[in-house]
């Protein structure tokens, strides 16, 4: 888990252009730092500081968040942190990059649980996710838990039964891959 939090989200999928329209607040450690937004036409995000904190304690808040993901963006995406660190403020384009990515997971996270909770979602050896539909009631799950121990459907995992961190990674990857791949 990351660090860095967010809350109060509102996200305009009309006005997310090139790239996502959004008001928030960032949330660092469990505690209020700054808000961010964005007007979805590909500008760069702009932060704020809270009402009750000073011009200091922003500033102070924004360059830890942004050594954060600074070393993120320089981790998960090397690739995209050669191209932005030597402009003007990569600092701030790591942040957008973390928060992009947590906008991302939450609605990522939102459509896989309306998908499991509505259909039976089967993960097989090759990391492929395919569901079935039908309603994940128990008794339905002991029928196909029986079939993949009868090895009818071996290759097969039944994600309802997963823990919610397990299947967002399965999810997630398999979310991965399909940008990859286009």
């Amino acid at each position: 888990m990351h660090k860095m939090e967010l809350k109060n989200m509102s996200w305009n999928k009309y006005y997310s252009r090139q790239t996502h329209c959004y008001k928030l607040t960032v949330y660092w450690e469990g505690e209020r730092v700054f808000k961010a937004s964005n007007d979805g036409s590909g500008a760069q995000t702009e932060y704020f500081a809270c009402k009750d904190h000073s011009k200091q304690g922003f500033e102070s808040s924004f360059k830890m968040v942004g050594d954060y993901c600074i070393k993120y963006a320089m981790e998960s995406n090397p690739d995209f942190f050669e191209v932005i660190m030597h402009r003007n403020g990569y600092g701030n384009l790591c942040i957008e990059y973390l928060i992009n990515k947590l906008l991302n997971d939450s609605f990522i996270l939102s459509n896989m649980k309306k998908i499991i909770k509505n259909r039976v979602c089967l993960l097989d050896g090759d990391g492929r996710i395919f569901s079935i539909k039908m309603r994940p009631l128990d008794k339905t799950l002991d029928f196909i838990s029986k079939q993949v121990d009868a090895e009818i459907y071996k290759p097969f995992r039944i994600m309802n039964d997963m823990s919610e961190t397990e299947q967002l990674t399965h999810w997630r990857t398999l979310t991965d891959s399909r940008k990859r791949d286009d």
